[in-house]
């Protein structure tokens, strides 16, 4: 994170900055918070920490600096705003801190460009920072194309990797890239996270097949009636057909 080298702003557009921060007030203080907004991008006083990829349901921090020094932005009211197809949509806002920082706290829902909006005041005009992009990433996707890296691995009774598994020493290889440790058991791995119906697994869930209390092999749902695992002695992980109907499904991530 760096800051923006502050500097005054031409007296020539003086009468532009003033009418936009009295727009940008009016809407805030008329209660606007969710309407499409524009802000120039206008001696931008404020810079977002970088772009970054989360997954679905994670929430991520944005922190701000204040290019204008702390002491002129403090107290300032900025906007979180995000990319709409009408334009800037105002989604939060905060004070300034006396440290010239702030911070919002997104959880968005798919792939997300925002900035902030810095409203302004004496010598500082209404901007907005940089642009920053979220994306958001199926998390259970990510699981199966885990899962697909030790295509061709053989299989081995008691071995958890990397470089050959048995059943639940795949799985617990696989999801502990995702932080979940699961135990070193296929019966054990049964008892964790939460179950779902088989119409409505879906790419990245736990599959145990058996039943509760003895499940005799795990593997990791692939979608459209697949999964990937590490089946029996002499056969190395692969794609396979879901091949007995007595499963259940776990899901983890």
């Amino acid at each position: 994170m760096h800051s923006v080298l502050s500097h005054r702003r031409p007296r020539t557009k003086r009468s532009k900055i003033t009418l936009l921060v009295g727009l940008l007030s009016g809407l805030l203080v008329a209660g606007a918070i969710g309407a499409p907004m524009a802000l120039a991008q206008v001696n931008s006083w404020a810079v977002l920490n970088p772009n970054r990829t989360i997954y679905a349901g994670q929430t991520t921090t944005v922190h701000v600096l204040s290019g204008a020094g702390a002491a002129r932005t403090a107290g300032m009211l900025a906007s979180l705003q995000a990319a709409t197809a009408q334009g800037w949509k105002t989604v939060d806002a905060k004070k300034i801190a006396t440290n010239g920082r702030i911070s919002f706290t997104v959880k968005p829902r798919a792939t997300t460009k925002l900035r902030v909006g810095i409203l302004g005041r004496g010598v500082i005009g209404g901007s907005a920072s940089n642009v920053v992009t979220i994306t958001v990433s199926n998390r259970g996707l990510a699981v199966v194309a885990e899962a697909a890296k030790h295509r061709g691995k053989m299989y081995q009774y008691g071995a958890a990797g990397p470089y050959r598994f048995d059943c639940s020493g795949y799985t617990q290889y696989v999801y502990k890239k995702f932080g979940r440790y699961l135990p070193h058991s296929a019966t054990q791995q049964g008892r964790l996270g939460v179950g779902v119906s088989k119409a409505a697994a879906r790419p990245g869930d736990l599959l145990v097949f058996g039943s509760p209390g003895r499940y005799t092999h795990a593997a990791i749902y692939a979608g459209n009636g697949a999964m990937w695992d590490s089946s029996t002695s002499g056969q190395p992980v692969a794609l396979r057909r879901i091949w007995s109907p007595n499963f259940a499904v776990r899901r983890l991530v």
